[in-house]
């Protein structure tokens, strides 16, 4: 399984109902977009594996995150593309 898939397995099995299931929507969208980030920037097949986020790819995350106003005009396509990572109700 993929770790989106990985993780709308978890909403649905612990936090469908939950008030806080929206903030883990958008986490998974915001991973999302990272993960296409990667994978133009560095022109690799870079896919998110849980256990291979260490604090080196947890920086590059937090870069992202901080970055992602300028990035959005570079790369539009990137949003276009990770509005349907989670599955909704």
């Amino acid at each position: 399984m993929s770790f989106f898939e990985v993780f709308n397995e978890f909403l649905d099995k612990h936090l469908d109902w939950a008030p806080l299931s929206g903030h883990y929507k958008v986490l998974a969208r915001l991973l999302r977009r990272f993960e296409l980030y990667r994978q133009k920037t560095t022109r690799t097949k870079f896919t998110l594996i849980l256990n291979d986020f260490d604090s080196t790819e947890i920086e590059r995350f937090k870069d992202f995150v901080i970055n992602e106003p300028k990035i959005y005009y570079k790369y539009p396509s990137i949003y276009k593309a990770a509005s349907d990572v989670v599955e909704t109700a």
